[in-house]
């Protein structure tokens, strides 16, 4: 009874295995086909959603590439504008700095000219006034001098009238002490002053008035017709012969005239030579005086302009270079701000 219903239970379970076996086959294939359904369902799915995303993708694509390019072409558009205004305006900007750097170097070198037309017209007419007043001082000095040599000439010219002779010593200058112009000027002017005093003196003189011309001979001449004419009141007439008396006073009135003329004219000579040589030679002391200080004036006064001519022409150097370096510092500084402007205009465009 055991083995029966062993085998009953096995044949159970063996067509319950089979039965489930079955099942399984028929499961697997519904499964299958239920896969291989859903599978291809969602295959067309996948296909109808990728063909949909597709044509929207290129729907999409189409109008985003039209917009692109439209927005391109309006940011082309609007890049050209902006870029050509903002070009514009760049180039503006340069020649605006460049107009402002020449406009302050055009500046600074008309700046500059204008101080040195200035110094230039300051110093030709500080020297044309240095020269005239030198002109002047010049024309006084060789006044004076042109005196000096008047006073000599007419001093000549009266020894020579006179026949006086002219071998005065040669006079030795005066040492001048003095230094300064006026000083020199001053001691000029009463020199001539003192050889005009001098001349006068040596017009008033007299005796050497008498060598003028032929005085001496006319005084001698009469003198001696009153001695030939007083022979005749002399000798003894009646009758008249040559007796020792008759011939003593012949001899003596003919002699006598001549050896008397002889004897006043040698002493009459060496008296106005003595007279003259007082007054001559201290004018000729003055003369020599004078052309040493006319010398020393022209000197002076020529040293003076130069001194002069030289301190302007140094000012006037001074102060050209002085507005050389104003022009040079003032052409830096607009180089310097030319510099900083195109930095920032390169900064802003």
């Amino acid at each position: 009874m055991t083995e029966p219903e062993l085998i009953r239970r096995e044949r159970e379970l063996l067509r319950d295995l089979v039965q489930l076996a079955t099942d399984r086959v028929r499961a697997e294939t519904d499964t299958a086909a239920g896969f291989a359904s859903r599978n291809q369902a969602a295959e067309d799915e996948f296909q109808q959603a990728r063909d949909s995303i597709t044509a929207r993708f290129e729907t999409d694509r189409q109008a985003t590439e039209q917009e692109y390019d439209q927005v391109c072409q309006r940011l082309a558009a609007r890049f050209e504008s902006e870029y050509g205004a903002a070009e514009r305006e760049y180039a503006d900007a340069r020649e605006r700095v460049a107009a402002l750097f020449l406009a302050d170097k055009d500046r600074a070198t008309r700046e500059f000219h204008e101080a040195r037309w200035e110094a230039t017209a300051v110093l030709d007419a500080a020297k044309t006034e240095l020269e005239a007043k030198y002109k002047e001082i010049r024309a006084k000095i060789d006044a004076r001098s042109e005196k000096c040599r008047a006073v000599e000439d007419e001093a000549i010219k009266l020894l020579d009238e006179w026949r006086m002779p002219r071998d005065f010593p040669a006079p030795t200058p005066t040492p001048i002490s003095a230094t300064a112009w006026e000083e020199v000027s001053k001691k000029f002017t009463e020199c001539v002053g003192q050889m005009e005093s001098q001349l006068g003196q040596l017009k008033s003189l007299v005796l050497p008035r008498a060598f003028k011309g032929r005085r001496l001979w006319s005084s001698f001449l009469v003198f001696l017709g009153l001695s030939l004419g007083s022979i005749y009141w002399l000798v003894d007439k009646s009758p008249f012969t040559l007796t020792i008396p008759n011939q003593i006073v012949i001899g003596l009135c003919g002699s006598g005239p001549v050896v008397v003329s002889l004897a006043f004219r040698v002493a009459l000579f060496a008296i106005s030579k003595a007279r003259v040589s007082r007054v001559c030679q201290p004018l000729a002391q003055s003369l020599a005086d004078g052309a040493a200080l006319g010398k020393r004036c022209h000197e002076q006064a020529t040293a003076a302009l130069n001194r002069q001519v030289a301190e302007l022409q140094d000012r006037c150097d001074r102060d050209v270079s002085a507005a050389e370096q104003k022009q040079g510092r003032a052409v830096a500084e607009a180089q310097t701000r030319q510099e900083g402007n195109l930095r920032e205009v390169e900064a802003k465009y």
